[in-house]
């Protein structure tokens, strides 16, 4: 059943991560570049958070809304990742299932989540386009 196929089948195993000091720029220039939607965020190896394209369009639409007002932190080049990133993200571990993954990603409300060890060390991601796809070859093979 396909549910209970393990994540770790159908995740990307080559994750592109940022660090919480980079520039807000290395975020964007990885989403133009790798047409991606999520990074993970990590200290080391360790995921300490993820940002999502989503996240870097609220906050430039929020800068272009407030630009007749006092500067904010992030107009006056305090931009860094850390600033806008979801820290403690939902992650699950390669062992775990499909059926884990959908009900964890339905229950949060995400469209993404690290896949870690047991040490919380990043080895993949898996997100909702990985999901469709991999249904989609599904139904090709029917």
């Amino acid at each position: 059943m396909i549910k209970d196929i393990l994540i770790s089948e159908v995740m990307k195993k080559k994750v592109i991560s940022l660090h919480p000091k980079d520039d807000i720029t290395m975020a964007n220039d990885i989403f133009s570049e790798y047409k991606i939607h999520h990074i993970p965020v990590l200290v080391n190896t360790k995921v300490v958070g993820i940002i999502s394209l989503g996240d870097l369009l609220f906050m430039e639409r929020k800068e272009l809304l407030n630009q007749d007002k006092f500067p904010s932190f992030m107009q006056m080049g305090s931009r860094k990742i850390e600033d806008i990133m979801t820290g403690e993200p939902y992650t699950i571990e390669a062992s775990e299932s499909l059926g884990d993954a959908l009900d964890l990603m339905i229950e949060s409300r995400v469209n993404c989540l690290p896949v870690v060890d047991n040490e919380n060390e990043l080895v993949g991601i898996i997100t909702t386009f990985d999901l469709i796809n991999f249904l989609n070859k599904q139904l090709v093979e029917c």
